[in-house]
């Protein structure tokens, strides 16, 4: 299944626009760092990375969030997963990210988080006051 992602919720990985490339799970693993597509509590379908998998008796449940979410994420069991995000497609160019060096990043994302966050936009915010600036500088006078 493919598909666009709209919003802002799994970004700087997954931006607006994004084409996504679903796969089922086929008996696979659910890991973490893994981007799942799921259903929520109340019916909607999202597609954000496993953050924490816990299992006792028997019973597996997955915190789910988005990496550009500062929220607790979502608690889902595995009859909600729909299946595996397994390519991401942008700007013509594809990228698988069940591989090195994509899920390397994802993990230390996970284990960073919120820091991380803040970071990135941190580092974004500056980034595009550094462009205004050189942007201004380039007006003629």
């Amino acid at each position: 299944m493919r598909f666009t992602a709209r919003g802002s919720s799994m970004w700087p990985f997954i931006r607006d626009g994004d084409v996504l490339v679903v796969e089922p799970l086929e008996g696979g693993a659910v890991r973490v760092g893994d981007v799942m597509l799921y259903r929520t509590a109340v019916g909607r379908v999202m597609a954000h990375r496993v953050v924490r998998r816990t299992a006792q008796d028997g019973d597996v449940t997955l915190l789910i969030r988005g990496d550009g979410s500062e929220g607790a994420g979502d608690t889902v069991v595995p009859g909600d997963i729909l299946g595996r995000v397994m390519w991401m497609e942008r700007g013509g160019g594809a990228m698988r990210l069940d591989r090195w060096p994509r899920r390397m990043l994802a993990r230390l994302w996970i284990g960073l988080w919120p820091v991380s966050l803040r970071f990135w936009r941190s580092l974004s915010a500056a980034r595009r006051a550094v462009l205004s600036l050189l942007n201004l500088d380039r007006r003629p006078q």
